[in-house]
């Protein structure tokens, strides 16, 4: 009880400090919603949020008959992760038969309240969105709407979701209960007890349609989703008008500080994708990037590539030779984070307008000039007032406006050029430079300002941050990054398959050769890694010594093991002398200081594909790879363990000593050198 009331008041404490600024805009919100609807407008999922007239002419024993025989047919509509195009998850819509006046979900249920038979609508939707599910093979998981009267009504009888869907083989954890919210919520209490109920089996809870229904932030405190998903009414003009991407970046900090992701809906436009993908949206959700259809959506083929890891496109990330530099978890840091806003001003302000801004705002370093949201020049506060107080400058400039006397010629960055890019730029354009601020644009629109000294100064933190958490002989990340990697995963519950990679007499090998040899060694082991990676997607750590970790999420795993020792065994020989090589081996020390004959350097990988729905943190993936490398390790000469078992948990072998581990064989591979 006193974890509860204190995870109440921190959640709380988050919510006071916005709570105001958002109420505001919620309101404005629904207004629009209530807009849209007056005038029938298309939501995202194909359905009108109007009432149609072919309801009201619509007969109640069509439906009746509709209902009774089963004639609807589930759609689904993919939800993608905003940074990779991988689809997440699909929601689940119903339509009725093509030529019925009651085929749009609006007329659907408009007749089934009339009616009273809504709870025998939303469960039979249910049930087909369930079945037509099953019949497919995802691990994305399913969005199902659920009404709050449809959890409330006291004819539901508890259970019955679960039992049904354990018949048809699907997973809790695979399906998202998604509370709409065209209704108001009548009673809180009953509604957490509920929700509480389907968590306590392993589902996951998303609020719908976030403040352009009836419970708007209190849904929010209360029920502790663990996905909301933003109205398509939020993004109307995003890209143009700031206050709109002010309170969207709002609600997806406020989101994340309390746990939750975000999806946003209604995406239609390339520029609303990308600027919610700046905004770092998690998901997304819309006719751009899919529509609803009878089958699942297994890929998005968008025109344009996802993005990686920092912040680029896959297409941009460019190959270098020798050693890599680097493949992190994060998201590289980009000018978003620095751009501040500063209020601009027109081209045909006069001069003297502009030296009272500059008096009566000291702090103030420059002035933006933007004509129609686009970025004309900038007015340095020294420079300009050094020439409007010079000896004629007010009797020149006073009643001329300050395009006579801009900088139209200082460099302009969009916000998501990466930060090391803008250094850079600095070193080649230092003169231009020189007075400190510089224009950042999103698309061409004007966003605000960077200050150059806040610019080295995170770019100073970001490298030492870099050095703490990189391995200093292959620039590789290290533990830190590795760990994050994985629980990122897990968090987004994408499926990966994480290989660990160590190699078999190398002591030896070092004792012998010296540590000069065993550092090419291993510098050597890092490239051969790091060239079958798809640097887009996948993941290489250092965690010291010889042994290395990849996280694979690109797809074909077990084909990039067997390129890593085929390619590693066509190198080995390159380290030896030719009669080490002709004897397939070297004489060195024990760890008893026996004289041993060892073999010549091979790999051994480990790899395990963790079931994402089970697994809870990186030590019980990690746990799964080790037992794999471990494995790996007995065989002789380069060799690929695979993992096939599932991770359980010791608390879950205590309650029943009879669960099972293996979901196939290992496998067992080797690659001669």
């Amino acid at each position: 009880m006193a974890l509860f009331i204190r995870e109440r008041a921190s959640l709380a404490h988050i919510f006071q400090d916005r709570m105001v600024m958002l109420k505001n805009i919620f309101a404005k919100a629904q207004h629009k919603r209530r807009a849209f609807q007056r005038v029938g407008r298309k939501t995202e999922g194909g359905c009108d949020t109007g009432v149609s007239t072919s309801t009201e002419q619509a007969s109640a024993s069509e439906f009746n008959v509709i209902l009774d025989r089963s004639l609807l047919t589930p759609h689904f509509m993919p939800i993608i992760a905003t940074d990779r195009h991988q689809v997440f998850g699909h929601e689940a819509l119903i339509r009725g038969p093509e030529d019925s006046p009651l085929h749009m979900p609006v007329d659907l249920f408009s007749m089934a309240e009339s009616l009273n038979r809504s709870r025998d609508l939303e469960m039979l939707c249910r049930k087909l969105s369930l079945e037509a599910f099953a019949r497919n093979t995802t691990q994305a998981k399913l969005f199902l709407n659920v009404s709050p009267h449809g959890l409330l009504n006291p004819g539901h009888t508890r259970g019955t979701t679960t039992r049904f869907m354990d018949a048809l083989g699907i997973k809790p954890s695979q399906v998202v209960i998604e509370i709409t919210e065209n209704l108001p919520i009548p009673d809180y209490d009953i509604i957490v007890q509920a929700v509480d109920h389907y968590r306590s089996k392993g589902f996951k809870v998303a609020i719908d349609d976030l403040g352009a229904g009836h419970s708007g932030l209190r849904a929010w405190f209360e029920l502790k989703p663990d996905y909301i998903k933003l109205d398509l009414c939020f993004l109307k003009d995003i890209t143009t008008n700031p206050l709109n991407q002010d309170f969207v970046r709002s609600m997806i900090r406020m989101a994340h500080d309390t746990g939750c992701q975000v999806v946003a809906e209604g995406i239609e436009t390339p520029e609303v994708l990308h600027l919610l993908r700046d905004l770092e949206v998690d998901f997304m959700q819309g006719f751009l990037i899919g529509t609803p259809m009878t089958t699942l959506h297994e890929e998005i083929k968008l025109p344009w590539p996802p993005t990686t890891q920092t912040g680029r496109s896959s297409t941009e990330v460019e190959k270098t030779d020798g050693m890599p530099s680097g493949m992190t978890g994060h998201r590289g840091a980009t000018l978003a984070e620095l751009t501040v806003w500063v209020k601009p001003i027109a081209p045909d302000v006069l001069c003297e307008t502009v030296v009272g801004i500059f008096g009566s705002r000291d702090n103030l370093r420059s002035l933006p000039v933007v004509q129609d949201g686009r970025p004309v020049g900038i007015v340095f506060r020294n420079a300009f007032l050094g020439l409007f107080l010079s000896a004629y400058g007010h009797s020149l400039y006073d009643r001329k406006p300050i395009l006579t006397v801009l900088d139209t010629m200082h460099p302009v960055f969009e916000q998501d050029t990466p930060l090391e890019q803008v250094s850079q730029a600095m070193t080649s354009q230092r003169s231009e430079l020189q007075e400190g601020e510089f224009i950042v644009t999103h698309l061409g629109v004007y966003k605000g300002i960077v200050n150059i000294m806040d610019l080295l100064r995170r770019i100073t933190q970001l490298q030492v941050l870099s050095a703490r958490n990189t391995n200093p002989l292959t620039m590789l990340p290290g533990n830190g990054p590795i760990q994050e990697t994985v629980e990122e995963c897990l968090r987004q519950q994408q499926t990966f398959a994480i290989a660990y990679c160590d190699l078999d007499n190398f002591k030896p090998y070092n004792d012998i050769y010296g540590f000069s040899k065993g550092d090419a060694v291993i510098r050597a082991t890092a490239t051969v890694l790091m060239s079958h990676l798809d640097r887009g997607w996948d993941f290489l750590g250092h965690i010291g010594g010889d042994d290395f970790i990849m996280i694979i999420r690109s797809g074909e795993w077990e084909q990039i093991c067997q390129d890593c020792l085929s390619a590693f065994a066509t190198v080995v020989p390159g380290f030896y002398d030719e009669q080490d090589i002709a004897a397939g081996g070297i004489y060195a020390a024990n760890r008893k200081g026996n004289p041993t004959f060892f073999g010549l350097l091979s790999l051994s990988i480990g790899i395990a594909t963790p079931d994402v729905t089970r697994c809870r943190n990186y030590y019980e993936v990690a746990t799964l790879a080790s037992q794999a490398k471990k494995e790996a390790k007995k065989q002789e000469g380069n060799s690929l363990f695979i993992n096939r078992r599932l991770y359980i948990h010791p608390s879950e072998k205590l309650s029943n000593p009879a669960v099972e581990e293996t979901r196939d064989c290992d496998t067992i591979q080797t690659c001669a050198a």
